[in-house]
């Protein structure tokens, strides 16, 4: 699964793929992107990568916020 990501993320980004850095928390355009691929054939969210195709990562003590956070807005 590991090595299917970063081949994703090597592709960079198109219409089934956004990377998205979340260095600071859920960035708030990953509901824009979440809206587009709801209203098309799907897609990948890909956190901790940016538009450069760079693996930035998340750090450690805000993944459980960003998971948090997505999911309670998505129950909305």
């Amino acid at each position: 699964m590991e090595e299917n990501i970063k081949n994703i993320i090597l592709l960079g980004e198109n219409v089934n793929t956004e990377l998205k850095e979340a260095t600071n928390g859920l960035p708030k355009s990953v509901f824009e992107s979440v809206c587009s691929f709801l209203n098309t054939t799907g897609g990948y969210i890909i956190l901790g990568a940016n538009d450069k195709k760079e693996i930035i990562g998340i750090k450690e003590e805000l993944i459980e916020k960003i998971k948090k956070g997505l999911y309670n807005t998505m129950q909305q």
